[in-house]
């Protein structure tokens, strides 16, 4: 089964609507990586698999660390589950073999779409590990400008996703629809000086 995961609505760091949504008080800001996304799906029978935003399956190969890292992650699983993440390998020169993980869309074989995304943040958090492999994405309550200002010089980020926590999940069934509840705001062009 595949599954097309939301695409946020791009907007400006300069845009009123960047400030009036740390405003709000019920969103959340993560750095947006600048990786390749990933719906990692695994199987009831413990096999794991990479496929991309466009429904396609990923050629990869884990190294020795995440294949354990995985392992460990199978441990704490009770059938068919899919997360949404970002996989660090390919797009990045300094970072090799991680995952970030900021969504789950099916637990133990139960659908989570009709949980707010506050609610399958805390599902997903039992799920997250200190190592390097397998990460959760952090999370920012406030001062998102701020943080955006320090993130955005990092070459693995491209800027922040702002994201509503009362909001449901919408998956597309043939492509990634771009929804209103998630925000993307990138950074600028080579141009902009910090």
């Amino acid at each position: 089964m595949i599954f097309y995961p939301p695409k946020p609505t791009l907007i400006s760091h300069d845009q009123p609507l960047f400030a009036r949504l740390e405003q709000t008080g019920d969103t959340v800001a993560e750095p947006k990586y600048n990786g390749n996304r990933l719906v990692l799906q695994v199987l009831d029978n413990e096999s794991v698999e990479f496929w991309n935003r466009s429904g396609a399956k990923m050629v990869y190969s884990p190294s020795v660390a995440m294949l354990d890292a995985l392992k460990r992650l199978k441990r704490k699983l009770h059938g068919y589950t899919v997360f949404d993440g970002e996989l660090m390998h390919f797009k990045t020169k300094n970072i090799k073999h991680q995952i970030i993980l900021f969504d789950i869309f099916i637990q133990n074989g139960s659908w989570l779409r009709l949980k707010p995304f506050g609610d399958r943040r805390k599902v997903l958090e039992g799920y997250g590990e200190r190592d390097r492999e397998i990460l959760l994405a952090p999370q920012f309550q406030d001062h998102y400008r701020e943080h955006y200002q320090r993130l955005i010089r990092q070459p693995e980020i491209e800027g922040l996703v702002i994201k509503k926590l009362g909001a449901p999940l919408t998956l597309g069934d043939r492509e990634s629809p771009v929804v209103n509840y998630m925000f993307k705001v990138r950074k600028p062009g080579p141009n902009y000086r910090f």
